[in-house]
């Protein structure tokens, strides 16, 4: 089944502060997300902006995390991925990490590609 990526709005803020509270991200700076850090973030446009756009990570009509894109006005944005602990350890990264490199490539042409 395919990933699929939904974009975030304002309308996601208390999903997407649920989301980043209520599970740990061991391998990020920000291991347990606090909601007031987070909520800050929002304000601050964070997820959406024009320079940044957060997406819900879907699998078979299952929100199974998200993915943040930064940097969206240089060739070279950044990304941050977060699986929900309950999807963890499936193998589910790297599908996700594909089809999120593919979208980024197909939807946003003045991406370079480096090899």
């Amino acid at each position: 089944m395919s990933i699929t990526f939904v974009p975030m709005t304002p309308a996601d803020t208390e999903n997407l502060v649920g989301f980043l509270t209520s599970n740990r991200f061991p391998f990020h700076v920000q291991v347990d997300p606090r909601a007031a850090d987070t909520r800050t973030k929002i304000a601050n446009g964070h997820f959406w902006n024009e320079d940044a756009q957060g997406y819900w990570v879907v699998k078979e009509e299952l929100r199974i995390g998200m993915a943040a894109l930064e940097d969206l006005q240089d060739a070279s944005p950044l990304f941050d991925l977060r699986l929900d602990e309950t999807q963890r350890g499936k193998g589910l990264g790297l599908e996700v990490l594909r089809s999120l490199c593919d979208m980024v490539f197909e939807s946003m042409p003045n991406t370079a590609w480096y090899s």
